[in-house]
């Protein structure tokens, strides 16, 4: 299951542009919302860095969650990268 909005929820995900080695963008649709998340890699001096962005625009009833969204997905993106860095150092 991919992660959701509050944890993981089911959904699904479309890949609209991908570039490969460095960057992929998914349009999803997760628990009545539809982010599009984008996961990118880039050289750095110490390797490579890896980021995940969300980009959410709450509509209709959801909208009230909105507050609530620009606390919880930073706080998810810090998690997924936390995990992708602990895969990849084991």
């Amino acid at each position: 299951m991919p992660p959701g909005s509050m944890g993981k929820s089911d959904g699904r995900f479309t890949a609209v542009e991908v570039v490969p080695g460095s960057k992929i963008v998914y349009d999803a649709e997760l628990a009545g919302m539809k982010p599009r998340i984008t996961y990118s890699v880039e050289s750095h001096p110490d390797g490579a860095r890896f980021t995940r962005s969300v980009d959410l625009v709450i509509r209709g009833p959801l909208k009230v969650m909105s507050p609530l969204m620009s606390l919880m997905v930073p706080r998810r993106n810090k998690v997924f990268v936390s995990n992708v860095k602990r895969n990849l150092e084991s």
